[in-house]
């Protein structure tokens, strides 16, 4: 039927914008529809203004926090949280002492009044990396 026939090109066209706007991200030439993961879900939610205030909530208070005190706590976390939370993979990957890295954590959670050991959070969070990666691309806040 034509009305089956329009609904799959509409489909493939988001499928296809979807793909080219994570290749423009991660620079890549070629990337799979099916290979995106949870960026489908991100870029599928059509009120924006959810995800910014999520973003908001989670990261972009240590953002702030970064911006006025000239430190890199955004970056620190990322890495902890996409390292399994293992201080000792943050040190090496940034050559800082273990200590350091615990410091940084233990500031993190006193400023976003979060465990990161619990699931939910952590996902929370993990989430909002990917949220701001998005963000990024469409400056139409």
């Amino acid at each position: 039927s034509i009305k089956k026939s329009i609904d799959s090109i509409k489909t493939l066209y988001k499928e296809a914008l979807y793909s080219f706007t994570i290749c423009n991200l991660k620079k890549k030439d070629i990337i799979h529809y099916d290979d995106i993961g949870i960026y489908k879900l991100i870029l599928d939610v059509n009120d924006k203004y959810i995800l910014k205030e999520m973003y908001d909530k989670t990261l972009g208070k240590l953002e702030t926090y970064d911006k006025l005190h000239n430190t890199n706590y955004l970056d620190t976390l990322k890495l902890y949280l996409f390292n399994s939370c293992s201080v000792q993979k943050v040190a090496s990957i940034t050559y800082t002492h273990r200590n350091t890295i615990n410091y940084r954590i233990k500031k993190i959670k006193s400023l976003t009044k979060c465990n990161f050991e619990n699931t939910d959070t952590r996902l929370l969070y993990e989430m909002s990396y990917y949220i701001k990666e998005i963000l990024n691309i469409k400056r139409d806040f």
